[in-house]
């Protein structure tokens, strides 16, 4: 009998796998990854080192990990590849920009998600470095039945954005689609998306980074890091981006639920505020015609499509005919 992976979230909200042998001991735990497709392309990383990898004995930290008897990998980005137009580059900048990478504290609090993706953009050209003026940054969200929001340090990661939600095409769609980084080190070599790219070289944009950020049953959201140069993202600095993205996206899901509550409330707020003068309307018919609630709601409805106006104005037409005051307050309190 074999043993089995196990695929979980930790009380960091970090996506890992754990492998379990047949007895219920846990053989290897994982390090974190950003989704469960990253976390499935890492195992079978790992069926395929164990089936035919030869054993390297190191000698490191030998005692320790017998002592734990759980051996803890850590991962890049869940393995991830650059993908899209991606070129070799020739030479790239040694630096040390991950080692900038910081965390990422939010309000989780706060009910504006434009303010908050404002501060999230200018911590990633932070962690790119302050002397940079030729790159900015950006953040975008997109929610099911809510306006897509997006915040950027300058005008090109605005225009890339903005481009990408007019052709429906480009590195942050590709991104999103795929769960892993896109690279495009140069909008004038030609590749993908032929319109988007002469539109974008058009806005001053040469060469583009977008990270997927995991926002789960909160919607869609990417990191872009855009440039007026060719060629200007380091190797380091792709990995930057790629781990400020997974760090924020842990701090991006909750904030966007507490966005999303407090917009819930105020849709019911307006909708009791709506709903109020037709259901005086309604009670004021019932009890000038002695009927019920649905026979009442049929004769405002004729009346309304017979007048051609809308039920809430005739709601406060009947109101006011009855009390002399149109208006009506609601009283909600959640």
């Amino acid at each position: 009998m074999s043993g089995h992976f196990e695929v979980f979230t930790d009380r960091d909200s970090h996506i890992r796998y754990r492998l379990v042998s047949p007895s219920g001991t846990v053989l290897l735990e994982s390090g974190s990854y950003p989704d469960k497709l990253a976390v499935a392309e890492a195992i079978a990383q790992v069926r395929e080192c164990a089936g035919t990898g030869l054993i390297h004995d190191g000698d490191v930290n030998a005692g320790s990990l017998a002592a734990s008897g759980t051996t803890r990998l850590s991962g890049r980005a869940g393995g991830r590849k650059h993908a899209g137009a991606v070129l070799t580059r020739e030479g790239p900048r040694a630096t040390t920009v991950a080692s900038r990478v910081e965390h990422a504290e939010l309000d989780l609090e706060s009910e504006d998600i434009d303010e908050l993706l404002s501060q999230l953009a200018a911590k990633a050209q932070a962690a790119l470095g302050d002397q940079r003026p030729s790159v900015d940054c950006g953040i975008s969200v997109h929610r099911a039945k809510r306006a897509s929001s997006s915040a950027s340090t300058g005008a090109l990661c605005a225009s890339l954005m903005e481009l990408q939600g007019r052709f429906k095409e480009g590195p942050g769609p590709k991104a999103l689609a795929e769960s892993h980084a896109v690279v495009v080190p140069d909008l004038a070599q030609g590749g993908p998306w032929p319109r988007l790219r002469r539109a974008a070289q058009a806005q001053g944009i040469r060469s583009v980074v977008v990270v997927p950020l995991w926002a789960g049953e909160q919607g869609d959201a990417v990191l872009s890091a855009c440039s007026g140069r060719p060629n200007e993202f380091s190797d380091d600095e792709i990995l930057t981006l790629e781990r400020f993205g997974a760090e924020i996206s842990r701090r991006l899901r909750p904030a966007l639920r507490v966005a999303a509550l407090a917009e819930t409330l105020q849709d019911l707020y307006a909708a009791i505020a709506n709903r109020t003068p037709i259901d005086v309307a309604v009670g004021i018919v019932m009890a000038q015609n002695r009927c019920d609630q649905g026979a009442a709601m049929d004769i405002i409805r004729r009346a309304s499509t017979s007048r051609n106006v809308k039920i809430r104005d005739l709601a406060g037409t009947i109101i006011a005919a009855v009390s002399g005051h149109e208006a009506v307050t609601a009283h909600f309190e959640p």
